[in-house]
């Protein structure tokens, strides 16, 4: 550590001593964060979105990031983002257009091994954890009971509820008139 600041200051020595003028400093590098209310690049719709599942779930407490790969199922029509959560857990979330193309899709599986129904064939290596909320489908792989509550609190408070319109033009103050009392 000494070694550096000390490597660091003979370097500024050595630049502001020179006639070129020293180069820029390089920007900060950017940090990735979790979206923000208002936050356009995750627009509140009243629908799930991977955005708003992981603003949820980070504000939740829990360590959540997309691995940066789908999951395809083959009696699921749509792909799902797989998610990592914690050190060793695995979530798969699948974003419908709407509560009504889910409930399509899941009255044709077993709900308890999450396949299709009459199948005998396990998809799963372990038992997932089914948590549903609106248009979203998710299947946690966790053996901790305390994390799998954590996660399905977070998700079945529900979907962020959709920006309310603004008002194109502002409502016209009200004036009171003075009244006055008769004695």
């Amino acid at each position: 550590m000494k070694k550096s600041v000390a490597m660091l200051l003979g370097a500024l020595v050595v630049g502001c001593s020179s006639a070129e003028k020293p180069a820029a400093a390089p920007p900060p590098p950017a940090t990735a964060s979790a979206p923000g209310p208002g936050d356009p690049s995750c627009p509140r719709t009243g629908q799930w979105q991977p955005c708003a599942l992981v603003d949820r779930i980070v504000h939740a407490g829990l360590s959540f990031k997309a691995t940066g790969d789908s999951a395809r199922v083959t009696f699921i029509p749509l792909p799902g983002v797989r998610y990592r959560v914690a050190l060793t857990d695995t979530m798969l979330a699948f974003f419908f257009s709407d509560s009504i193309a889910l409930d399509n899709v899941w009255s044709t599986l077993d709900t308890i091994r999450v396949a299709p129904s009459g199948d005998t064939i396990n998809p799963w290596q372990a038992k997932p954890n089914v948590i549903r909320s609106g248009n979203l489908l998710a299947l946690y792989f966790a053996s901790s009971v305390r994390q799998v509550e954590r996660l399905r609190l977070a998700i079945t408070a529900g979907a962020p509820a959709p920006v309310a319109p603004s008002l194109s033009t502002p409502p016209t103050p009200t004036t009171l008139a003075p009244r006055t009392i008769k004695p």
